[in-house]
């Protein structure tokens, strides 16, 4: 349960990002088919996930079972027009830039290239949400945060704050916030009222060390951890056998990594829910076993390890 809104989600939510790169709707129900059978009934998703797709996908598969789950959404980044149109055409998309890594690096260097600061306004605010309604299939959203503002960009605190809270008396939302990645310099959230909730990426790598998360989501816990930790092991053989003597498990062997890093997560985030996103039904009653058993001595001394190992960890970022 999120302290200041009272509102009870799940320990473990799932995230959507990158539900519409599963290439039917039927993979994409059975997942989450499989999320709420384990479980979780929280989903984290945005009005830009999946070229604008990934709302509706989420409010298809839910279908009559909205009242058994809370859903997060976000504004102020959204797929440019031009690209939105092609949303429905993305599964063959993906499938060719999974096939040759050399496109998907390409692709993504040229949308960085055109990155321009944006604006948090009541109107993006007002217009994002009435489409995340339209396509979740539902009249209200949990949660509605401001996506990754950067310190750059403009956001309109003020007006947005009134703009929520007039939003949560018409019943349309629950509660508010920020959903931020990388900069912890930034006070948006102070400036939008005491209930406003922080959702935050966290991994163990970026966190000060000995730290918890003052947030009530945090995101991003595997991905980039999980891939700089796999190289360094991978690129030598002693310090990974090191790592597996100290912890008391394979770090390579398949999926103990990810449930060392989870239960990191959980640690460091004791009250509030783990944003965790995967593709794989099956690893989703995983990570809801490894919420509901702590690992407090394997997170101990992974904890350390890393704190040893930082250094070269963090100089195999990918």
């Amino acid at each position: 349960m999120t302290e200041r809104t009272g509102i009870k989600c799940s320990r473990v939510g799932l995230g959507t990002a990158s539900i519409m790169r599963l290439t039917s709707a039927r993979r994409r129900r059975i997942l989450i088919d499989a999320a709420l059978a384990s479980g979780i009934s929280h989903f984290d998703t945005a009005r830009m996930y999946g070229l604008g797709q990934a709302e509706r996908e989420l409010g298809s598969s839910l279908g009559r079972r909205r009242d058994q789950v809370t859903i997060a959404t976000k504004f102020g980044i959204a797929a440019a027009d031009r690209f939105a149109a092609l949303g429905r055409f993305q599964a063959p998309a993906r499938a060719l830039m999974e096939r040759f890594p050399a496109v998907r690096g390409a692709i993504k260097r040229r949308s960085d290239a055109f990155a321009e600061p944006r604006h948090y306004d009541l109107l993006t605010a007002r217009s994002s949400l009435e489409t995340s309604l339209r396509e979740l299939g539902t009249d209200y959203v949990d949660f509605l945060f401001i996506h990754d503002p950067t310190p750059i960009d403009r956001v309109d605190t003020a007006a947005l704050h009134g703009f929520f809270e007039d939003q949560r008396r018409a019943g349309t939302i629950r509660a508010w916030g920020v959903s931020q990645d990388l900069h912890p310099e930034l006070t948006v959230i102070d400036d939008l009222g005491p209930e406003a909730v922080l959702q935050v990426r966290d991994d163990v790598l970026i966190r000060p060390e000995g730290a918890d998360v003052d947030a009530a989501f945090t995101f991003g816990v595997l991905g980039r951890a999980h891939a700089q930790i796999l190289t360094a092991l991978r690129a030598d053989p002693s310090e990974a056998a090191q790592w597996r003597d100290e912890l008391g498990v394979d770090p390579l062997a398949d999926g103990e990594l990810a449930k060392l890093l989870l239960a990191d997560a959980f640690a460091a985030n004791p009250h509030g829910t783990v944003i965790y996103s995967t593709l794989k039904p099956e690893r989703l009653p995983e990570a809801v076993g490894v919420a509901d058993q702590p690992r407090r001595e394997a997170v101990s001394k992974l904890r350390e390890l890393v704190a040893r190992d930082r250094a070269r960890l963090v100089a195999k970022e990918i």
